[in-house]
């Protein structure tokens, strides 16, 4: 599209992204605010009414193609938290099997389940948290007045909200990077946090 395109060349790429918008379902509205222009202006454009230039045209394309990409990210990051949330769930019930020393409930395990158990077990005593790291994360969200859910869509990357109330509940140590982020939080030390 780089050479100057006829009308009529035009008015067929403008049929070709309202096709694409309708499939990809993005609106006017989104497409115009992602190009920074305003909606009515933009639907002119869409609609044949007025005849963009070729510039323009290439900017709608390229808006749209972004629009595109930050959904299929969306997925993405959907899909990986619904991973991570099953992957967190499988683990919970790993540790309170272990915690518990339920050896009935041992039954329920898949033979990958049964080494990760042999693991945690042979190295629970030296990963268990501070004492009151989970109060201390439940005090800091607090004076900041946020939810669970808030906590975890504010740290980076983001968490779901079960990994904060494992954090809280003192079933897992979050990361250095999420302690150093929990601790600006805070406005308290690292150290103070970990003791």
């Amino acid at each position: 599209m780089a050479a100057e395109i006829k009308k009529d060349e035009r008015l067929a790429t403008l049929r070709s992204i309202r096709s694409k918008m309708k499939e990809k379902r993005v609106t006017t509205a989104e497409l115009a605010k992602k190009l920074q222009m305003d909606s009515v202006n933009l639907s002119d454009f869409l609609f044949s009414r007025k005849v963009p230039d070729t510039r323009l045209i290439e900017d709608i394309w390229q808006a749209l193609e972004h629009i595109e990409d930050e959904e299929v990210e969306l997925e993405v990051a959907v899909e990986v938290e619904t991973q991570t949330k099953t992957e967190v769930d499988k683990i919970a019930k790993l540790t309170e099997i272990i915690v518990n020393n339920d050896k009935e409930r041992e039954d329920e395990l898949s033979f990958d389940e049964e080494k990760l158990t042999e693991y945690l077990r042979a190295n629970f005593e030296s990963s268990q948290p501070p004492v009151n790291l989970g109060k201390k994360i439940r005090g800091i969200r607090e004076r900041a007045y946020l939810s669970q859910e808030e906590l975890a869509k504010n740290l980076q990357p983001p968490i779901s909200s079960d990994i904060v109330s494992y954090w809280e509940n003192n079933m897992f140590i979050p990361t250095l990077d999420y302690c150093v982020q929990l601790s600006d939080l805070g406005v308290v030390t690292l150290d103070w946090l970990l003791k």
